[in-house]
């Protein structure tokens, strides 16, 4: 797959045909509490995004509130 194929179809969300296939892995990894990695594999190819939230701290935040009243 090369990168103009999969940058319109992020671009403009088409479906285009290709004349061959090939592997493509999405795949979380590193998932810890608080973040994972989310990678795209292709060809000889891997995009990892670090996904990250705050979560934890929110919710202790919301409950601390809640205690304190």
């Amino acid at each position: 797959m090369d990168v103009d194929f999969i940058t319109t179809v992020i671009r403009y969300g088409k479906h285009l045909e290709i004349p061959q296939s090939k592997s493509f892995t999405i795949a979380l990894n590193d998932v810890k509490g608080v973040s994972a990695t989310l990678n795209f594999l292709w060809d000889k190819t891997r995009l990892p995004m670090k996904l990250t939230t705050d979560d934890v701290e929110q919710v202790s935040k919301q409950l601390d509130a809640v205690l304190a009243r």
